[in-house]
């Protein structure tokens, strides 16, 4: 089974519109106050409830999974809000899905986390280190730019 976290966004909804188009078991990795959960509603997308600060509940909800897609996080916001969304809950991901016996981490970082640009490229970048110390086989995806059908920043 594969696990998505990030379904609810742009790049994770489109995701998950093609793991349901090939038939793939999934399931998407959603926190219970999330005000975007109804897309996962209306996609019939299969979801389990996380605390993404809580390593154990995390890991609980990656019990079946072979293959971990770490889709979300934040592009803008706060030092604090991005380190919270880009780092600390990478670090939980990680430790949870070593402890439940994830075989891959495939993880869409940026092309910013190259020259670590501001507090978003330093926390991706971040983010990429502890999945690349986490001995779990990995695939870190450094897009520029994404944007297409259904995109909230492209009016």
């Amino acid at each position: 089974m594969i696990a998505v976290t990030g379904g609810t966004g742009f790049v994770g909804g489109h995701f998950i519109h093609l793991l349901k188009d090939s038939g793939k078991p999934f399931v998407c990795l959603i926190r219970p106050q999330s005000s975007r959960k109804s897309k996962l509603d209306l996609a019939s997308a299969p979801h389990r409830e996380v605390n993404y600060q809580d390593t154990q509940s995390v890991q609980n909800a990656l019990s079946g999974v072979r293959i971990l897609v770490h889709i979300l996080g934040r592009t803008n916001g706060t030092d604090e809000i991005l380190k919270q969304s880009n780092v600390e809950t990478t670090q939980v991901l990680v430790k949870a899905a070593g402890a439940a016996g994830v075989q891959k981490i495939i993880y869409v970082s940026s092309v910013a986390a190259m020259q670590r640009h501001g507090t978003y490229g330093q926390t991706k970048f971040d983010a990429e280190e502890i999945i690349r110390s986490s001995n779990i086989p990995h695939l870190i995806f450094r897009p520029a730019y994404i944007f297409g059908r259904g995109d909230e920043q492209i009016t």
